[in-house]
């Protein structure tokens, strides 16, 4: 007998249409996610194991998240240890999630052991790892333990996860209301004012529910004058201004640091061709604060502003502002900052090169007793200083020398411009010596929650 096999022709593809593909363990698992089955979860890992496959470091990763969604913290803190046996070291993405699931879950000794675990390892922490965490904490009563996690969070945690300092403190401050003694709101209120910004919204209100509930305090809304005065208690706030050796120091660091940069030597060379200049103008930020477009009209005027009130100002932009009219707003642009250019008020970086570099090193230059014309916060700089015991000098130079030019088109194809003055006072959260009166920043910039001792109001 004479056995024959016939082969079903393939079916041919659809123009315009691809095969689906199968979904990946990881596709599978982040539906698990969103349908928070985490038995169907567990059932995708396990499957991966019995073909043989080595499940990857991101499939624990979204396991690690399905865990949290259910109640059993022995599931959750197994995964560290299935992650090893798969090959994978720990890192820092399964201990944040184990961390913060187990204090979601309540489980507070687990959390704070996976925490002293991930650190004896060495695995660098972020924001995210300590957030949940204090907030547990504080929400269990816990307040001196939340107290000192919020100071290790700000003295280990990468500047730019600072900004979670604020979610995190504002519930400690909050979990003291209900409690006696002034302790933990003064660590946590320390912390604030080394992170040497106005608070948030959540962190002003926990800070005036603490005052207001506690005897022998005065707490009203206020404003500070030119001078740097409370209107409301008449304290003096912190001077803006670093000790003289203390900028000189940190002047000294700078120019080291800075001067390793491979593009500084032609901006040197050319910023000693200057003489001497007091005004150092972030040309790309003042020029694009309209539609996206570069507006020469707002460089001008913000240097027509200072050379009126007697200054010399230098201007860092990129090449592209002169040569290439397609990124200005109006058709006028180009000449505009050609003319500053030929000039001598304007340096041009390449398109590619890193500007904040220029910008702190032509005040570091000078003397560093500059006018620093930028809308950006400078909290966001990329330029990161490398010796630590000067980050914060650091940041109050930037706060005090930094000044802001705000425009706005009024009318037709008129800009107007607003300078907003450098303050003479620091603008965070202080305790003042003598009266021992707190001051805190809203976020404004303009208004202050004044704290006073009621033995020191008169009358």
């Amino acid at each position: 007998t004479t056995s024959t096999s016939t082969t079903t022709p393939a079916t041919p593809a659809t123009p315009g249409k691809r095969r689906a593909m199968a979904p990946t363990p990881e596709n599978m698992l982040d539906d698990c996610c969103k349908e928070r089955d985490v038995d169907r979860g567990a059932a995708v890992l396990r499957s991966v194991r019995e073909s043989g496959a080595v499940p990857s470091r991101v499939l624990f990763h979204r396991y690690a998240f399905l865990l949290t969604l259910q109640p059993d913290v022995g599931r959750l803190t197994a995964v560290v240890g299935e992650m090893e046996a798969a090959g994978h070291v720990p890192d820092e993405t399964v201990y944040s999630t184990v961390v913060s699931g187990c204090a979601t879950l309540g489980d507070l000794p687990a959390a704070l052991k996976a925490l002293k675990e991930m650190k004896d390892r060495g695995i660098a922490t972020r924001g995210r790892t300590y957030t949940r965490l204090i907030k547990a904490l504080a929400a269990h009563g816990q307040l001196d333990q939340a107290a000192e996690l919020l100071e290790e969070m700000f003295l280990i945690v990468p500047l730019t996860d600072r900004l979670q300092l604020h979610d995190a403190a504002a519930s400690v401050l909050a979990g003291c209301a209900s409690q006696p003694g002034d302790s933990v709101p003064r660590r946590v209120l320390h912390v604030l004012r080394q992170h040497g910004e106005p608070v948030s919204k959540d962190v002003l209100r926990a800070a005036e529910d603490w005052f207001t509930s506690q005897s022998g305090w005065d707490v009203t809304s206020s404003t500070v004058t030119v001078q740097g005065y409370c209107r409301a208690c008449g304290s003096k706030l912190d001077s803006i201004e670093l000790l003289p050796e203390r900028q000189a120091a940190l002047a000294r660091v700078l120019s080291e640091q800075l001067s390793k940069s491979p593009f500084i030597a032609d901006f040197d060379r050319w910023l000693t061709s200057q003489g001497k200049y007091t005004v150092v103008v972030d040309g790309l930020n003042v020029g694009y604060f309209a539609k996206k477009m570069f507006d020469a009209r707002a460089v001008r005027d913000v240097v027509a502003h200072f050379e009126n009130q007697g200054h010399r100002v230098i201007v860092l932009a990129r090449k592209h502002v002169v040569h290439n009219a397609k990124n200005h707003l109006i058709p006028d642009g180009t000449r505009i900052m050609r003319s500053m250019f030929r000039d001598g008020k304007v340096y041009l970086t390449d398109n590619d090169e890193e500007d904040d570099i220029f910008f702190l090193y032509a005040a570091v230059k000078n003397g560093m007793n500059v006018h620093l014309v930028t809308n950006d916060e400078l909290r966001d700089h990329r330029f990161r200083l490398s010796a630590s015991e000067y980050v914060q000098d650091f940041q109050k130079w930037q706060r005090g020398h930094h000044v802001r030019a705000l425009h706005q088109v009024v009318g037709r194809g008129t800009v107007k411009l607003t300078v907003q003055p450098r303050r003479v006072y620091d603008s965070i959260v202080q305790e003042d010596r003598d009266t021992h009166a707190w001051h805190i920043p809203f976020a404004d910039g303009h208004s202050w929650l004044c704290c006073l001792p009621t033995s020191n109001v008169a009358g």
